[in-house]
């Protein structure tokens, strides 16, 4: 359920993603920006910024389902899942930018989800079942460094059968 929501998710993104926001970049004709060096599973922004990722870095992980009984050995699940975007830099004009194009990437990975045999036969299909927040700070460690982040939060369904 939650599992298998998260390894799709992770698969699309990280197939897709550098291409979206290389795209996006170009097409906004946006400079100064840093492509993403690190896409990790089942950790916050937090998380793996604590365990030194390579910045700019992308987290995929499950933060809740709903579900009901197995009818036939079929479950239908629908999972909550998230995209947790992080960068730093000198400029905060530029790593605001960079973190709404990738706000704004990550959309085209949820675009694609349902479409990618991936098993999740929907993501963020219903209104308001996508919710990009995005967030800003001063990173206090390294003066004159700024943090932006961009949690894009949404729905997956998916239908577990057999085990």
């Amino acid at each position: 359920m939650i599992y298998d929501a998260v390894e799709q998710a992770y698969a699309v993104v990280s197939a897709n993603f550098a291409t979206d926001f290389a795209a996006l970049v170009a097409a906004k004709g946006v400079t100064g920006t840093q492509p993403v060096q690190t896409i990790v599973k089942r950790q916050t922004a937090e998380l793996y910024v604590s365990l030194n990722a390579v910045l700019p870095a992308i987290g995929v992980y499950g933060l809740e389902a709903r579900t009901q009984a197995k009818l036939q050995t079929v479950r239908d699940n629908e999972c909550v899942l998230v995209f947790d975007y992080y960068a730093e830099g000198t400029d905060p004009v530029a790593v605001a930018k960079q973190v709404e194009l990738a706000a704004e990437a990550l959309l085209m990975s949820v675009d694609r989800i349902s479409s990618a045999a991936s098993g999740l036969f929907g993501a963020g299909e219903l209104l308001g079942a996508v919710r990009v927040v995005l967030t800003e700070g001063f990173v206090e460690a390294t003066q004159g460094t700024y943090a932006r982040r961009a949690q894009v939060t949404f729905t997956a369904q998916d239908r577990d059968t057999g085990l």
